[in-house]
């Protein structure tokens, strides 16, 4: 049975707590990521009239940001407050993690996520994607192989009939071509010879 992507996509749907608490830990490791390079040692949040800024202090101070952009991805700094704070259950409107306290808490729903049924369901369904677009691929191989080395035995076939069907020469034949040329000239012979006789009969008429 042929899947489509809207079919292997629409397994998935059952996974997306999974899918999102995934993504939430990897929104975590941008942030733990940025100010590894930049060497920073506190994340400062602030919360104001439902936006959120992210200042983060270190060698540097970053000014009031309501974005983290990096090379690897962007993500915004509402959602790593929302994401902190649960985690955490530190709450406010102006919070300050230490990078510290952000790897702790990287590290430990990364565990969780790993210990979850959740992940093993998502990891058996991922499994039995690719199961079924592995046997996908070889039955379609499968034909196309059949296909071409059929090709060669039905042009072998027909140039054995082909072979086959053509007469051989008659015994006697290159005996009776050879004698044709002597017939021929002595009906030649023959004919001239009545020619005159034909003549001298129709003057004597």
């Amino acid at each position: 049975m042929t899947t489509t992507p809207m079919k292997r996509a629409g397994q998935l749907i059952a996974h997306l707590d999974t899918l999102h608490q995934i993504r939430d830990v990897r929104q975590l490791l941008l942030l733990q990521l940025v100010m590894r390079e930049r060497q920073d040692q506190v994340a400062l949040f602030k919360r104001h009239e439902g936006a959120a800024t992210l200042s983060l202090i270190g060698a540097q101070l970053s000014p009031p940001s309501e974005q983290l952009s990096h090379r690897a991805g962007n993500v915004s700094a509402a959602e790593l407050l929302g994401q902190l704070q649960t985690a955490s259950g530190i709450v406010g409107d102006e919070v300050a993690f230490s990078s510290g306290q952000i790897a702790a808490i990287v590290d430990a729903e990364t565990l969780k996520i790993e210990q979850s049924d959740g992940l093993a369901r998502l990891d058996a369904a991922l499994l039995g994607l690719v199961s079924k677009l592995e046997q996908q691929d070889v039955s379609s191989v499968q034909p196309a192989a059949t296909a071409i080395t059929t090709v060669p035995e039905s042009q072998e076939t027909a140039e054995v009939g082909d072979s086959a069907s053509e007469p051989e020469p008659a015994e006697g034949s290159s005996q009776q071509e050879d004698d044709a040329p002597e017939n021929a000239s002595g009906e030649a012979g023959e004919l001239v010879a009545d020619l005159p006789a034909g003549r001298s009969a129709r003057r004597r008429a």
